[in-house]
């Protein structure tokens, strides 16, 4: 899979973060190439916990590149602004809760709380103390019948990938 990213520290998930626009202004041309490069969804948020009750957790905003970027021998442009860079996400399996509305961070809280409460019900194994992702397929001007995902991921899963790089922003 292929991603630009760019953490941010404390941000409101699902909000419009200075890392969001980090990879906004680098798909509108902000890059070596000076190329226009199409959105795509869904925007991902990797959430990885704070530890301890008082620690912040850290997000960090990636975008997937589109697919003609992710073949073999084919390169994105390059990040041009400080903290943008190419990634590569490694494959993995995950447990997915859709729901709709415009989500906030206490939405993706909840839903994420959900899927752990009846993943643990089910005794499946999964990853309780790594991170998780939220995933957002909407621009922000859609307002009804929105789509949105809670991604917790499965028990042994982030191995390897053989997918070419993406962007990560800091």
């Amino acid at each position: 899979m292929v991603h630009m990213q760019a953490p941010d520290v404390d941000a409101a998930m699902g909000g419009r973060s200075g890392a969001f626009m980090a990879l906004f202004r680098y798909i509108s041309g902000t890059n070596a190439q000076q190329q226009k490069i199409e959105m795509t969804a869904p925007v991902l948020t990797k959430v990885v916990p704070g530890q301890g009750p008082t620690c912040n957790s850290s997000f960090t905003t990636m975008f997937y590149n589109p697919y003609k970027y992710q073949k073999p021998g084919s390169d994105a442009p390059s990040p041009r602004e400080a903290g943008v860079s190419l990634v590569m996400l490694p494959r993995m399996d995950v447990y997915v809760l859709s729901f709709s509305g415009y989500a906030s961070g206490p939405d993706y809280r909840s839903h994420a709380a959900k899927l752990i409460n009846r993943l643990t019900a089910a005794g499946v194994a999964f990853n309780a103390s790594g991170p998780w992702f939220v995933a957002g397929y909407d621009s922000p001007y859609t307002l009804t019948n929105r789509h949105n995902e809670v991604w917790i991921p499965a028990g042994g899963s982030g191995g390897t990938s053989s997918a070419p790089p993406a962007a990560v922003g800091r």
